[in-house]
């Protein structure tokens, strides 16, 4: 088992953090391999690998997360919360491919995205989307459209 840099589980050195009171990661069919998952997850990928998904992360079905940081959401999305500055949908939608990268809260990314830097650009600039130094940064609140591939 590889050691990581951070102990959160030794008593003698606490790491304190905010408590949010979500209820446990609901995970269905997903290969996990040196993850964490936080609380109030829901998530059906097919794998998520090194990486790490924040409060009230949603994956759907056939993704595969490697490598990466997703911050989560601020909340749930519901058919009755509609608020403007917001997209319309707050989860990883089916059949996205991400790896080495880093996703703000409460983004939208599409059916079938695929952001894996296949040109293996350092640098990259564009509305919803950035490049810095091979990593890709989905800024707060952007929306990926269905099928976009980087």
């Amino acid at each position: 088992m590889e050691k990581s840099p951070f102990d959160c589980y030794n008593e003698a050195h606490p790491i304190y953090t905010h408590r949010s009171h979500l209820p446990g990661p609901k995970i269905f069919n997903t290969e996990i391999n040196n993850s964490i998952i936080c609380e109030g997850s829901i998530i059906e990928a097919d794998e998520i690998t090194n990486s790490l998904l924040g409060p009230r992360t949603v994956v759907k079905r056939g993704s595969i997360i490697r490598d990466s940081y997703v911050m989560g959401n601020d909340f749930y999305q519901t058919p009755t919360r509609t608020l403007n500055s917001l997209p319309e949908k707050l989860y990883i939608d089916e059949n996205c491919i991400i790896r080495s990268a880093i996703i703000d809260k409460n983004a939208s990314i599409g059916k079938g995205v695929q952001l894996i830097n296949k040109n293996r650009l350092k640098h990259f600039d564009s509305k919803n989307i950035y490049i810095r130094d091979g990593i890709i940064v989905v800024p707060r609140g952007a929306v990926i459209p269905n099928g976009f591939i980087l």
